[in-house]
């Protein structure tokens, strides 16, 4: 039986993606490769968001850019199903496709390479570290139930409403999320106030 860890892949298309491939379908290119879109909304991250939706690269240097970049534009949020096979996988599949053919790279980095770039001290230090940090066009959450805190913040009454009628579990899902964003926002609001006086 699936779980909704399984059943559900949360996939971001990035700002720079939606830059550079707007002549691309990607909706109708995900259908035809078997994904089922539940849901898709063009959204805007916050550095704090897009930090949460980033955790497991927060040890990197290029941490702090990527926040930056993913808070710089619109991204692509879509939340996609898939019969009968492992969605996070299929989704992963799909990302790694769009990186070798829809973006082009300028830099081929070696064991060398990243062995200057730990130490800060590679020629091209400054644009090979956006580059790595730019490297997906699109990401996919490893965790999805982890990450439906932020849709929870994204989606409005209007996404919940219109979720509800094509399926109920993801609303039950989202739904929780929502309540656990205003219950966070209000107690970060009280500590702000508390902090105030």
């Amino acid at each position: 039986m699936n779980t909704p860890q399984s059943k559900y892949s949360l996939m971001v298309i990035k700002p720079d993606a939606i830059k550079q491939i707007l002549n691309v379908n990607i909706l109708k290119d995900l259908e035809d490769r078997g994904f089922n879109v539940v849901k898709h909304k063009l959204c805007r991250l916050n550095e704090t968001q897009a930090g949460e939706l980033y955790q497991e690269k927060k040890d990197f240097n290029y941490y702090p850019l990527l926040k930056k970049h993913m808070a710089s534009g619109q991204s692509l949020c879509l939340i996609l199903k898939m019969n009968g096979q492992d969605v996070v996988e299929k989704s992963k599949e799909y990302r790694d496709w769009a990186r070798k053919n829809l973006k082009v790279k300028r830099f081929d980095v070696g064991k060398e390479d990243l062995d200057l770039l730990s130490k800060g001290i590679h020629p091209n230090q400054i644009e090979i570290t956006k580059e790595m940090a730019l490297e997906n066009l699109i990401h996919i959450s490893d965790d999805f139930i982890q990450d439906t805190d932020i849709l929870g913040e994204l989606f409005t009454q209007w996404d919940m409403d219109e979720l509800k009628d094509r399926d109920l579990e993801l609303f039950s899902i989202l739904s929780e999320a929502k309540i656990r964003s205003r219950k966070s926002r209000e107690i970060e609001i009280s500590h702000q106030a508390l902090e105030n006086e």
